[in-house]
Parts: C-alpha cells; sequence; structure tokens
C-alpha cells in the first residue's frame, strides 16, 4: 500500500502510516528529506503500537487528541 498526497509528508501521520504498515510514500521532492528523518527515527514497533490506540480511539476529539500530543511528544526531543 502506498500513502499518495499531502498527508503523506505530514509528521503526524507518518508515526500512524507506518504503524499501519505502509512502506511507501509519494511526496513532493521538497518534502522527501523531511519525510525520511521522521521515518528513519521510529520504532515499527512504537509505531505498530500507536496505530492500533489510535484505531481504537472512538471519538474524532480523541483521536485528535493524540494526533497532537504524538507531534508535541516528538518534537520535544
Amino acid at each position: 500500500m502506498t500513502v499518495c498526497g499531502e498527508m503523506g509528508h505530514e509528521p503526524e501521520f507518518i508515526p500512524f502510516f507506518i504503524g499501519a504498515g505502509l512502506r511507501t510514500f509519494s511526496v513532493d521532492p521538497h518534502f522527501l528529506r523531511s519525510v525520511q528523518e521522521k521515518i528513519v527515527n521510529l520504532s515499527v514497533s512504537d509505531a505498530s503500537d500507536y496505530a492500533k490506540t489510535l484505531l481504537a480511539e472512538p471519538t474524532l476529539e480523541g483521536i485528535q487528541k493524540l494526533l497532537t500530543s504524538q507531534t508535541h511528544r516528538k518534537n520535544s526531543r
């Protein structure tokens, strides 16, 4: 499966995509380096756990909170 389009380069979605098993990203060359850096710094196991958590969340509000907390946690490192 492939991620193609704007979401493919958004840092808050990349851990979910990797955790869900996606391994091919079609992104604008302008974003290639940042996407590669994000992926290289991910643990597939952690990303898988994160994807399961997102998929189990029953509300859009809860998903948005998880996405926001993941992005802030990773940016503080």
